[in-house]
This record gives C-alpha cells, sequence and structure tokens, in this order.
C-alpha cells in the first residue's frame, strides 16, 4: 500500500497545487506551457497509484516519467520564485503549506519511484517495495478512494447550494488606476449599502474603503464602474476586451483579538498590472495615480 499511498498523495496535491495556478491567469497572471503540461502529469501519478496494486514496477516506471516531466515546470518556478522580487504577490495568495507540500511529495516519489523502477520482478516484494497487493489491500483502496469523493461531492453541492451571492457594484473615481483594497469588519466604520438588492461599493479617491460589515464569500458578479458626472462607465471585466480588472484576491490580517479581512484588486490596462504585480499587498494603500 506504501506506492499507492504515495502516488495518490503526491498527484492530488501536485496536481491541486497546479489547478491554483492556472486559476491565476483569469486574474491576469502569466502562465506557461509546462504548467499546463503538469496538470495532466499530476493525473498521470494518481493512476499509477491503481497500477501499483496490480503491477508495481510498471507504476514506478510510469510515476518515474511524469515526475520527471513536472520537474520541467518545478524546477525553473523554483528557481524563479527564489530570484524575482515581483512574484511575491504569488507566494502570499498560494501561502507556504501548499507549494512546500507540493514539492516535498514530488521529490519523494521521484527518488521512490527511481529505485522502485529497478526492481526485476512484480511478484517479490519488501516492505519498502512490496510487490502486488493482495485482494484485502485492493479493497482497502477502493474504500480509500470511494469515501473522499463522496465526500467532497456532498461538499462541493452543498457549497454550490449555499455560495451564491448579491451582485456588487464597485463605483470608482473617474479614471483611477491603481490598487483598490476594501477593508471589512473594521469598528466605527459605515455598514455596505444596498441598493435595489446589490451591495455599492463607493471607492474614495485614495483606493481604500473600510467598512463594519462583514466580508461575504461565494459566487458573485461583480459590476465595476468609473463614476464620473456624467454617470456611471462601466469597465470591462473579459480578457479580449480590454479587461480593466486584475488581480483580485482576498486575505486576512490582525491578531487573535481584531482580525480583518479585505479584498485586493487593481484597476487598469494589462501592462500597468504587470508592472504593479508586487505592489497590491501590505498594510499601506498601494500605489495608485489618476489618469
Amino acid at each position: 500500500m506504501l506506492p499507492f499511498l504515495l502516488y495518490a498523495t503526491t498527484g492530488t496535491i501536485t496536481g491541486w497545487h497546479i489547478y491554483f495556478l492556472l486559476t491565476l491567469g483569469a486574474f491576469g497572471v502569466p502562465q506557461n506551457a509546462w504548467e499546463v503540461i503538469s496538470l495532466p502529469l499530476a493525473l498521470c501519478i494518481v493512476i499509477c497509484a491503481y497500477i501499483s496494486l496490480y503491477r508495481p514496477v510498471l507504476a514506478a516506471r510510469m510515476a518515474l516519467v511524469a515526475s520527471l516531466g513536472m520537474w520541467c515546470f518545478y524546477g525553473p518556478a523554483i528557481v524563479a520564485t527564489s530570484r524575482a522580487g515581483h512574484l511575491r504577490l504569488l507566494t502570499r495568495i498560494q501561502g507556504a503549506a501548499l507549494p512546500y507540500s507540493a514539492v516535498f511529495l514530488l521529490v519523494l516519489t521521484t527518488a521512490y519511484s527511481f529505485v522502485a523502477s529497478g526492481r526485476k520482478s512484480e511478484s517479490i516484494g519488501t516492505r519498502l517495495f512490496p510487490g502486488r497487493t493482495g485482494r484485502s489491500g485492493r479493497i482497502a483502496a477502493g474504500v480509500a478512494t470511494a469515501v473522499p469523493l463522496i465526500a467532497f461531492a456532498v461538499w462541493f453541492a452543498m457549497g454550490l447550494h449555499n455560495s451564491q451571492l448579491p451582485t456588487s457594484r464597485i463605483l470608482l473615481p473617474d479614471g483611477y488606476v491603481g490598487w483598490v483594497r476594501l477593508e471589512f469588519g473594521v469598528a466605527g466604520a459605515p455598514p455596505v449599502p444596498s441598493e435595489h438588492g446589490r451591495y455599492v461599493f463607493k471607492i474614495p479617491v485614495g483606493g481604500r474603503l473600510s467598512t463594519s460589515s462583514p466580508e461575504r464569500f461565494g459566487w458573485s458578479n461583480d459590476e465595476y464602474f468609473y463614476l464620473s458626472p456624467s454617470g456611471l462607465r462601466p469597465l470591462p471585466t473579459r480578457v479580449g476586451n480590454g479587461r480593466m480588472i486584475w488581480g483580485k484576491v482576498n486575505g486576512e490580517r490582525g491578531d487573535a483579538s481584531a482580525r480583518r479581512q479585505y479584498e485586493e484588486f487593481f484597476v487598469g490596462t494589462e501592462e500597468q498590472f504587470r508592472e504593479n504585480a508586487g505592489k497590491g499587498t501590505g498594510e499601506n494603500p498601494p500605489d495608485a495615480s489618476r489618469k
């Protein structure tokens, strides 16, 4: 069962990490081809977990090829992240546990599969490198797979049912370019007003808005506008349509007695977002300007 657990855990954690990185593309974060290729390679390692129950040497060889392929992404990414200061934003978004766990498990899988792939017999096994798994082991593997899948399906269905939020309208000063920060749960600040079933966030010139209302989590089709003397000018939010909203992130700061949630996003062109990608987090308001 050791190779099954190792391959299944590695494929799941690295796949989740890479999927998370791919979702950042929706916020304008650049991607590369190996990042896309690594996702099916992570799935391949999960498949190797089930093959290892019957053909452990074959599974090890497949896992070795897949893990080496994933290193084509993780190797340069580790070097680039350690050298480029502008990637601090991604580090804060991801947190430490997920990327570190993915790298650690990938190291273990690469080393283990390299040694296991050199074995000559599928049937002869040891405690560290077992042979074919017996019937009871295969049943245990099936149960270990079914329980999390059922739990995830129930959680996902409940989350989909409860996660829809009313649409929010974010009103920005006319011509504003820069980072915007919404701070929730601020004592003494006014609550978020609601008009016709929509929450309305009127952003001041400085780019920071504080409210006593708690942060609301879930799916919402938010609308962004420049507030000008002549009325509201909608801001595009889709790629390929002159997109003006980028890098939306949520976070939390403060101690246990006064925790405060916040949300940040960038207003401007893609080029302006890339120039300011590392300046959007922190205690002080991000750099901002007006056209």
